[in-house]
């Protein structure tokens, strides 16, 4: 993948080496990396007792130490010491975009979360808030690149990275788009649960796949010439990870709208989703309006 700066952000754990491994191989030795681990502020916990700052001071030290100790243990793991580490002190995902804006970085790496959902998860924080894509690495198959598409102007971002990227890497891309049968179909989709209008139903659901294979098709001709296009339907983040096992994917393109409250809920829950409970790499790629 082309990006010469990167970030890639550890909290330690031996599934951070992952991240560190993926960031590496993207550098290919031609750029530099920035390992990035936050530490946590002890003065916002015992901000109460200055008595006890000359401690912290030392405690601080050792903790430091510690970190840095780890990091290089990671990357004897990984096989490569010649990077650039960063410990930082505070909020784990706001330390670690300030640190990729202020290296002008391409891309932030981070490791996969533990569990779903975590709402407060710094992977997850990290795809909200980064205006640069965010892969979130998992081991996962040398198998071809998968890029889902809602069909949206905001998705043309995350497919256009991905046909590069299949380009640059001599593997094969396909392109998804999930209809959703439930909205597509309306009111057939209710009577359907009480047992009636099955042939309506299905009717509706082929019309609208066809419709959807054949919007498709055009977006990738203009957009990923060579890619193959895949039409799935049900629900979009579960299809989308769904597809991606069975084609033994190594990467997902979704595009993210980077967006709050309400909007994300709306909007970006299913790009958000499919970062989190993939099980191979997912890079995010945020749509600027």
């Amino acid at each position: 993948m082309p990006f010469s700066r990167i970030v890639a952000a550890t909290d330690l754990r031996i599934e951070s080496d992952e991240a560190i491994r993926q960031a590496l191989a993207i550098a290919r030795g031609r750029h530099r990396v920035a390992i990035c681990h936050v530490l946590p502020d002890t003065r916002l916990v015992r901000s109460l007792f200055p008595q006890l700052h000359a401690d912290d001071a030392v405690a601080a030290l050792e903790v430091q130490r510690w970190a840095r100790e780890e990091i290089d243990r990671c990357l004897s793991r990984v096989g490569s010491p010649d990077v650039d580490v960063y410990l930082e002190t505070g909020s784990a995902h706001a330390r670690v975009l300030a640190r990729a804006r202020n290296l002008q970085a391409e891309l932030i790496v981070v490791g996969g979360p533990q569990v779903w959902p975590r709402p407060t998860g710094t992977a997850q924080q990290i795809v909200r808030g980064a205006p640069m894509p965010v892969l979130v690495a998992r081991s996962s198959p040398r198998g071809p690149l998968l890029a889902a598409t809602d069909l949206s102007d905001p998705s043309i971002a995350a497919l256009k990275t991905a046909a590069r990227q299949a380009a640059a890497l001599g593997l094969p891309l396909e392109v998804v788009h999930v209809v959703d049968v439930e909205r597509e179909a309306g009111w057939l989709a209710a009577v359907r649960r009480l047992g009636a209008g099955g042939e309506a139903y299905s009717a509706r659901v082929a019309e609208a796949v066809e419709r959807a294979g054949t919007e498709l098709a055009a977006l990738v001709a203009e957009h990923a010439p060579g890619a193959t296009a895949h039409v799935a339907h049900g629900r979009a983040a579960t299809a989308i990870v769904q597809r991606a096992r069975a084609i033994e994917a190594s990467v997902i393109f979704v595009a993210t709208h980077g967006r709050g409250g309400l909007d994300r809920m709306l909007v970006g829950s299913v790009a958000e989703e499919v970062v989190m409970t993939a099980s191979c790499s997912v890079l995010a790629v945020r749509h600027i309006a």
